[in-house]
């Protein structure tokens, strides 16, 4: 994946060192769904841009988001964008190496439904009778999808911060950096995190360059559910080979959504090529590395 260094690097991608980010979210207690992963997966060649859709089934909604791209010293499949809908998810990378895939995975729920009102009940005598009312269909709880861009043209570093809605919180999130019409990213996602329930960070690494164009997106789904916490794992980055970092969550919990975190002095040279829910609850994060650093991998466990 050298071709993917040096091609980087004369597009003018610097360093950054943002915190954490994440990709995924949840619609409903995670600890009481089932889930069901959906992966899609798609080539790319030499110097192309590629995109794929996974979609849920009818019935289910997406709950978590993840990819996985081809990243080694020959082949390297870099991603621009993570998209989740309530339907699925949408992903986008650029191959700057040999021929390459990319996959993109929905991990979907069951649709959360509201609950019922109990029957009120009138006595009739000595005699209860429940009282006859039209049967009503469960409606969807709804997952508002919201994004925020910020311009990262002349700057080396920058984040978007997503703000749901009063009363709902995250639930799921993604990212966006645009593909230039060459074929060249000039910003690279690096980090994302929940700054708070309602809101959802995205960072990314951009070229500094004022005649090029950059910029990046948060996008979160909002909506109810459960409160989550933090779990966190950290794996040092040593030579050119993809490492991995998985962190799990505590007893009695499973992964509502994940996310990551680049750090080091050189986070131009690292690219995240993985995020997945490997288990109900574990959530991992792949990196493949040019330089010394590390990479996180945040669970966030309801």
């Amino acid at each position: 994946m050298r071709d993917v260094h040096g091609r980087l690097r004369r597009i003018g991608i610097t360093t950054m060192a943002l915190g954490a980010l994440l990709v995924v979210g949840m619609a409903s207690n995670a600890s009481a769904a089932t889930i069901t992963p959906v992966t899609n997966t798609v080539g790319i060649p030499s110097d192309q841009t590629g995109s794929t859709t996974a979609l849920c089934p009818a019935r289910t909604q997406v709950s978590a988001a993840g990819f996985a791209t081809t990243t080694n010293p020959d082949q390297g499949v870099v991603i621009a964008s993570m998209i989740p809908s309530p339907a699925g998810v949408s992903v986008t990378a650029v191959n700057f190496g040999n021929d390459g895939q990319l996959s993109g995975t929905a991990y979907c729920a069951q649709v959360p439904k509201k609950k019922k009102k109990k029957k009120k009940h009138a006595k009739k005598g000595t005699a209860t009778v429940a009282k006859k009312k039209k049967k009503k269909k469960k409606k969807a709880v709804p997952l508002t999808e919201v994004s925020a861009t910020t311009s990262l043209t002349g700057l080396t570093e920058g984040s978007a911060i997503a703000t749901c809605p009063a009363k709902t919180t995250v639930r799921t999130g993604g990212f966006s950096t645009p593909v230039s019409p060459d074929g060249s990213l000039q910003a690279i996602v690096k980090s994302g995190q929940l700054l708070g329930a309602g809101q959802w960070q995205v960072g990314a690494d951009a070229s500094g360059d004022p005649s090029a164009p950059a910029s990046v997106t948060a996008v979160a789904l909002c909506g109810a559910g459960p409160p989550v916490t933090a779990a966190t794992a950290t794996t040092q980055l040593t030579s050119e080979t993809p490492f991995t970092a998985t962190a799990g969550c505590p007893a009695g919990t499973s992964v509502a959504f994940g996310g990551f975190a680049e750090h080091g002095d050189f986070t131009f040279n690292t690219y995240v090529s993985g995020l997945a829910r490997t288990t109900d609850s574990t959530w991992q994060t792949t990196d493949f590395p040019f330089e010394a650093g590390s990479i996180t991998s945040i669970a966030y466990c309801a």
